[in-house]
């Protein structure tokens, strides 16, 4: 997808950068390619209609995470309107003049450079708490609570060290999966080089593996 091929494709898509990327698209995306011939406002009712409609229907979901959603999704839509102006002919406008994909991608990705971090476990916020500071976040500016970039960094840096106390030679390679994080490295010293596995889980993450040899 486009968020998982953005500059923040290392994210969990969870409640960070990469999450709120693509809810920025989602809702341009779905504003534009919606079929009106000249009016804005039908394709923003739309969208905001499917915007909606996904979160009051997903499973299971948190109301701070339900919030970061609906705020992003308004600027998704905003994002739109802006970048979208009227075709007129003497005075009678006759079509639009959409943005393009590329225009929405990179402006989308810069309004969530731009955006609110909300350390939700560095203030020890609790999820009523986190979903007030959105609610109190200027309404044209992106919000996320999770930073996984940071956390797959920590992750490769523990696994490092892990290689290291086991004496592997080198670093072979590292790659993602999807459930819990798992660290595996093979220890230079067993004789069979049989692969020492470290597992553990995280919340909204992807698993990290790293071997040695």
């Amino acid at each position: 997808t486009d968020a998982q091929n953005s500059v923040f494709g290392d994210q969990a898509g969870a409640n960070d950068q990469q999450d709120a990327y693509r809810h920025l698209l989602f809702s341009s995306y779905l504003a534009r390619y919606y079929y009106t011939k000249s009016s804005k406002s039908k394709r923003l009712k739309f969208s905001k209609v499917v915007g909606d409609f996904n979160e009051s229907c997903s499973d299971n979901i948190y109301i701070d995470s339900k919030e970061m959603d609906l705020h992003n999704n308004w600027i998704g839509r905003k994002l739109f309107n802006d970048n979208c102006s009227y075709k007129k002919f003497w005075g009678m406008t006759y079509g639009l003049n959409k943005p393009s994909i590329g225009s929405l991608k990179v402006k989308a990705m810069t309004l969530v450079l731009r955006g609110t971090f909300i350390d939700q476990d560095g203030e020890n916020f609790t999820r009523e708490q986190t979903q007030e500071e959105i609610l109190n976040t200027a309404e044209n500016t992106v919000v996320y609570f999770l930073i996984i970039r940071c956390m797959k960094y920590f992750k490769i840096c523990v696994c490092l060290l892990w290689a290291s106390l086991l004496s592997c030679e080198k670093i072979r390679k590292w790659d993602e999966v999807e459930s819990g994080v798992r660290f595996r490295v093979n220890n230079r010293t067993e004789q069979n080089r049989a692969t020492k596995v470290l597992s553990f889980t995280l919340e909204n993450t992807k698993t990290t593996t790293v071997e040695c040899e």
